[in-house]
């Protein structure tokens, strides 16, 4: 397991017309940076911005969770999250830092 890892996601829609939530596309716009760094157990999550910390609020902070468990693994992660997809206008922030979470553990 390596020991840190930096992931961008970027912002998307799924509300393309007519096409509702059949369309989507990433734009490549906005960006979620997500920084995993191990650590001896636990998860946290450190942030400058305005989101969850409490992992079991947070989507990052539930994916990697739920990894860990899934996958047996006994070291901590702490997660540095740089919100860069704004919340709330239906760009994806909560699935940018879902989604660069997975892959910066994968990288892990």
């Amino acid at each position: 397991m390596a020991s840190m890892t930096t992931v961008k996601a970027p912002s998307s829609t799924a509300n393309l017309g007519p096409g509702f939530d059949v369309f989507g596309l990433a734009v490549d716009a906005f960006f979620d940076e997500i920084t995993l760094t191990k650590k001896k157990s636990g998860v946290s999550i450190v942030t400058k911005d305005s989101i969850p910390t409490n992992p079991d609020n947070n989507t990052a902070g539930l994916v990697v969770k739920n990894m860990l468990k899934k996958l047996k693994i006994k070291d901590g992660v702490e997660i540095k999250i740089k919100k860069g997809v704004p919340a709330g206008f239906g760009m994806g922030s909560s699935a940018a830092s879902a989604a660069a979470a997975v892959i910066a553990f994968n990288q892990m």
